[in-house]
């Protein structure tokens, strides 16, 4: 996938805004990235090393009632391992 020696700092806001736009650079590059990504869901991302902004993205996910991917970041050596996952919740939407 990608690799980067850059970290994110910074509030809460701007370190969901960095991985946003280094998510739209992955997505960019990698078709099979894309196809695991519904066209109508949000995708929130989810940094194994920062469990506060992961709280927050869980929270905004949950909170905006629309279909969202969670992209789960694992930091490693060689680089990152992304993996995108459905919620395991379903949300029901009462027709008006």
């Amino acid at each position: 996938m990608s690799t980067t020696d850059d970290k994110p700092h910074g509030t809460v806001k701007q370190r969901a805004l960095w991985w946003a736009i280094e998510f739209a650079r992955w997505v960019a590059k990698d078709a099979d990235l894309r196809a695991h990504i519904p066209n109508d869901s949000r995708v929130f991302v989810m940094p194994s090393d920062d469990p506060e902004l992961c709280q927050y993205n869980l929270e905004l996910a949950d909170a905006r009632g629309e279909p969202y991917v969670l992209i789960h970041v694992e930091q490693a050596e060689d680089g990152l391992t992304i993996t995108p996952k459905l919620p395991e919740r379903t949300h029901h939407y009462a027709s008006t």
